[in-house]
């Protein structure tokens, strides 16, 4: 008898190179996404204090790609927020160009999936909240009004340990946008992959009544585009349910 483990990622194969201290984005992925998209993962070593870490970080990434490339993928997500906004808009859509170039597979980052997901969904005013050291959050806020957007506020819970940012409960998260939000903005952005805010989502667009998206939100709507499986995914926010 057939079974959809028969062909696993028949309608996708998805490379992702996430942090080492990652533990959210993998089961949240195999959770939300179509049957039939497969998640094949290339770790880099992060100590997790602070952004020198992430710069080292940064060092690995060209052996994450060829790692993921030799099993004949259909798309690969740079899968770090930070890593992105360190890099700086021009450079980040330059490194996924340079690994589309050297292997052939459609590349994404999660900035750039963050950025243009803001867009879709017309948010120009924003309130960001995220796990994130004070010297990341000052980053991350110089970042995005550099490309034109407002950042009304900027809270979280300036952790410098990135294997943290997995045990704060969604509950919690929720309490921390809701502290955080201001009627100025028009939208939310809860920054961070390995910070599980997805299962808050659309309480958060009930409650706020603006759109929600989410490091993970935003990066699994991009691969589904990139690898073309346009199947709505109900129940975590309209990003996912109405623009794929």
């Amino acid at each position: 008898m057939a079974t959809h483990f028969d062909n696993p990622g028949r309608r996708g194969k998805v490379g992702l190179i996430l942090p080492s201290a990652n533990t959210t984005t993998e089961p949240i992925f195999y959770a939300l996404a179509p049957e039939g998209i497969s998640f094949h993962t290339s770790r880099t070593f992060i100590a997790g204090k602070g952004l020198e870490d992430v710069i080292a970080m940064e060092s690995q990434k060209d052996k994450a790609v060829h790692e993921l490339a030799s099993a004949r993928l259909d798309c690969i997500a740079d899968c770090c927020t930070v890593s992105g906004i360190l890099r700086g808009m021009e450079a980040d859509r330059e490194f996924c160009r340079g690994i589309t170039k050297d292997t052939g597979i459609p590349s994404i980052s999660t900035l750039q999936a963050v950025i243009e997901a803001l867009e879709t969904l017309k948010v120009h005013k924003l309130v960001v909240t995220s796990p994130y050291s004070e010297e990341v959050e000052k980053q991350e806020k110089a970042f995005l009004e550099k490309i034109g957007f407002r950042v009304v506020n900027i809270q979280g819970y300036r952790m410098k340990e990135g294997a943290s940012f997995s045990q704060v409960m969604p509950e919690e998260i929720y309490r921390l946008c809701m502290d955080a939000w201001d009627d100025q903005a028009d939208g939310l952005f809860v920054s961070c992959m390995n910070f599980n805010s997805i299962p808050v989502i659309a309480a958060l667009e009930m409650s706020l009544k603006v759109p929600v998206i989410s490091s993970n939100t935003a990066t699994l709507w991009k691969i589904l585009k990139t690898i073309e499986v346009k199947e709505p995914i109900r129940g975590y926010g309209q990003l996912l349910m109405q623009y794929l």
